[in-house]
């Protein structure tokens, strides 16, 4: 899909009549600008409204920045020749990136379920019609949780292609591309920096941020089949612990369980975007520096996430990535822990 260096809401506003069935009969953009600013100020409240559901976690950012993040990653992942949407099908994926979070005003438990409140506020700008509005929040919903009866894979039970009076739809591809875009959208934006490191930040979520503070971008690279994942660890995050829910875990082993999830949601979209979106494997940078010298220090870590040998559920990122094995040690939190405290000594 040519964007022409513009992500998905430029391209929508500029896109041509006649790349609309008998031409253009709907402003779609002109819809989604409406959405949008209706829930802007909705946006600013998400991370309040949960954090009084919750008052012991403090939700990483969910507002309009983060809503930036999904739809920039969502325009780098359908740039590939073989994704070819549609222009309902844009501007339906963007109003599903717009509400697919604002449930969380209502508490983080079920979130992706609870934004059907808001939609019904916003009824005559977003889903102008029953369809419309079921297609939107069928798609936003299938972004996480369960189905009622456990089961994750909630995209499944969305339709292949759906008619509509604007062309065909396909809420499969539109779920995952959703999906996907979210798992890669938890980057240093999102992250309270200031209050994590002056020990404001709730135990229990202290990790998120932690995480969510040293991930410094996504690139994709479609020529070679690839996402290009790079993290900055400072020397100080390898020494300690962060909360995480009810324990305390290092921050290196938190890294690699969130790179084994962006794997796994990986394996589990490509099911659904194959055909459109081909992404092989994750390629890992993680270099660490001292804040206080302002410089590297230990051996910067490159590793490709991808299938290897026979699938297993019980693969490891050590199993995946054997580069982070020396010696017949792992490179794992407590390694690091290790190497600063022999460094500071």
């Amino acid at each position: 899909m040519d964007l022409g260096n513009k992500n998905l809401e430029e391209w929508l506003k500029n896109v041509e009549p006649n790349m609309f069935p008998q031409g253009k009969i709907e402003d779609h953009y002109t819809h989604y600008k409406k959405l949008k600013e209706h829930l802007k100020p909705i946006h600013e409240e998400v991370v309040h409204g949960a954090n009084l559901k919750d008052p012991e976690m403090f939700l990483n950012d969910h507002g309009e920045k983060h809503i930036e993040t999904v739809i920039s990653r969502a325009s780098y992942l359908v740039a590939t020749d073989d994704c070819n949407l549609t222009p309902y099908e844009v501007y339906l994926l963007l109003c599903c990136i717009q509400i697919h979070d604002i449930g969380n005003i209502f508490g983080r438990y079920n979130h992706e379920k609870n934004s059907v409140e808001i939609m019904k506020e916003a009824r005559a700008i977003c889903g102008r019609d029953t369809i419309e509005a079921m297609t939107i929040r069928s798609i936003a919903e299938a972004h996480g949780g369960k189905l009622e009866n456990g089961n994750k894979d909630k995209i499944s039970s969305l339709s292949k292609v759906v008619d509509t009076m604007y062309g065909d739809i396909r809420p499969r591809l539109l779920a995952s591309i959703l999906r996907f875009a979210d798992e890669l959208a938890d980057d240093k934006t999102r992250a309270s920096s200031t209050l994590l490191r002056t020990g404001k930040i709730p135990k229990k979520s202290e990790v998120f941020h932690a995480y969510a503070h040293c991930l410094q971008s996504v690139k994709f690279e479609h020529s070679d089949a690839q996402i290009k994942v790079t993290f900055s660890v400072p020397d100080i995050f390898l020494s300690r612990k962060f909360g995480k829910l009810d324990e305390e875990v290092f921050l290196m082993d938190e890294i690699y369980e969130r790179l084994m999830k962006m794997y796994y949601e990986k394996r589990y979209c490509m099911r659904f975007m194959k055909k459109n979106i081909d992404i092989d494997r994750i390629r890992v940078h993680i270099q660490f520096y001292s804040e206080e010298e302002i410089c590297e220090i230990h051996d910067k870590l490159v590793f490709d996430i991808r299938d290897r040998g026979y699938p297993s559920d019980t693969s490891s990122i050590y199993i995946l990535c054997p580069e982070l094995s020396r010696n017949n040690s792992r490179l794992d939190g407590e390694y690091f822990n290790s190497l600063s405290i022999k460094q500071n000594n």
